[in-house]
């Protein structure tokens, strides 16, 4: 029983309200915020879609038992799935020497149990992938969402 309350803790934001604006789908008032905030300051930020595969889907060669839905212990012989995460927001600046710089924004109120070892995944796909060129802010409130954009202009200038 604990495991399944385990599972489903995992699937949903916790305590969030789904908001929309501009036809976007917002998964909470924080993300919506965000966006608007954002756009204020003349940053189109794109919605959750930089999708990044974290790890790829594999058939494990080994053998995997666990519990079916009635609770018998079988052999799972299905495919292992493969790990993607999408940061809430992502865009492209250029930095005070003209190049271009990925700045991504997760808005995290309460995170799932998930949540700290997907960003340790992303944040080491990504820094392979953009070296020193890669920006990633975690805001946890409206006042620290405002702090993350005053940086953002420090690196434009």
């Amino acid at each position: 029983m604990k495991l399944k309350k385990y599972l489903k803790g995992n699937k949903k934001v916790r305590n969030a309200t789904k908001c929309v604006y501009d036809s976007i789908e917002f998964k909470s008032k924080l993300e919506l915020f965000c966006y608007r905030y954002a756009k204020g300051l003349g940053y189109d930020l794109q919605y959750e879609d930089f999708q990044t595969t974290l790890m790829q889907g594999f058939h494990l060669e080994g053998y995997l038992y666990q519990p079916d839905r009635t609770n018998k212990i079988i052999l799972n012989k299905r495919k292992i799935l493969g790990m993607t995460y999408s940061p809430d927001f992502h865009t492209t600046i250029k930095n005070r020497n003209g190049e271009d710089i990925k700045i991504v924004i997760e808005c995290k109120g309460n995170p799932n149990d998930a949540y700290p070892l997907k960003k340790k995944l992303f944040l080491q796909v990504c820094d392979k992938f953009y070296k020193d060129k890669f920006y990633f802010f975690e805001p946890h409130s409206q006042k620290q969402i405002k702090e993350c954009f005053e940086i953002i202009k420090t690196i434009q200038e």
